[in-house]
């Protein structure tokens, strides 16, 4: 099963400019009978910058199941992701984390990503 859709940004602006957004499933074929679990990868691909241009800064809270389901491959995949995402971010931007299993929990703060920020954020990423 493949997807994928387009989102325009500001009507007033180019209209070629738009974000794609694409997904993609473990399975091609499910059956429409019976509830079960997907697994599905979604991927956002932003407009390309112009020479010159700067984006605005981002907030990112990552919400993360840390039920006994995850572990394994599924955790080692989450950790990665994450630190791929805050290796990723501008000093001007923030990210936190929320976690979840039995409780919810904020274990990051929204964290300014400069090197202090960003070595929390990794921290709270290998607990």
């Amino acid at each position: 099963f493949f997807f994928a859709s387009s989102c325009l940004l500001d009507p007033h602006k180019d209209m070629s400019q738009h974000i794609e957004l694409t997904s993609f499933t473990e399975q091609s074929q499910i059956a429409a009978s019976m509830s079960q679990n997907l697994m599905v990868m979604a991927n956002l691909k932003a407009p390309e910058m112009n020479e010159g241009e700067r984006r605005a800064p981002i907030s990112v809270s990552a919400v993360i199941d840390r039920s006994g389901s995850m572990e394994g491959a599924k955790l080692k995949l989450m950790k990665a992701t994450l630190k791929f995402v805050i290796s990723h971010m501008k000093e001007s931007d923030q990210f936190g984390i929320i976690t979840y299993a039995d409780t919810v929990a904020e274990t990051l703060k929204l964290t300014k990503m400069d090197a202090v920020g960003r070595q929390r954020a990794t921290d709270a990423v290998a607990k």
